[in-house]
């Protein structure tokens, strides 16, 4: 005979419902069950939020947050060079905006790329270190050829 929940739960001492209580802490309609929260596996959660923003077109990077980087870098870069640039065109944001936002999927793809490939899924700290040190090496050989 197959077992089923009832006779699982009656067997454990579970027979009664749990009852909700409200942000009070009173207690709503006595015959009410508690739900129990949802657990997906691990990685569901992940996948969607993926899904979700390949399939978006809005920006990952936050645009006040990345025009207050790059006024911050212009100030300090006008200071190294003894220039006073304190302002930029927005065709010009909006591109260091865009080729930010493709720097870093390319260096989280890479890192996903080496973790694979070292039999992991996750990505660690010494895969985000190995692919810096391969961007500054494409630097460094750049650098030389001008």
């Amino acid at each position: 005979m197959a077992r089923t929940k009832a006779k699982m739960q009656k067997k454990h001492g579970i027979a009664r419902p749990m009852k909700i209580k409200s942000e009070a802490g009173k207690v709503e309609g006595g015959d009410a069950v508690a739900r129990k929260k949802i657990r997906w596996k691990s990685g569901t959660v992940a996948l969607r939020e993926i899904r979700r923003y390949q399939k978006s077109a809005s920006r990952l990077l936050p645009k006040q947050s990345i025009y207050r980087l790059i006024a911050e870098v212009l100030q300090e870069q006008s200071r190294e060079l003894g220039v006073n640039v304190t302002q930029m065109s927005p065709q010009a944001r909006e591109a260091i905006w865009t080729e930010a936002e493709d720097h870093l999927a390319t260096v989280f793809k890479d890192a996903q790329n080496l973790a694979v490939l070292r039999g992991g899924v996750t990505i660690t700290k010494a895969d985000m270190d190995h692919v810096r040190r391969e961007n500054e090496k494409k630097i460094n050989v750049l650098r030389s050829m001008a």
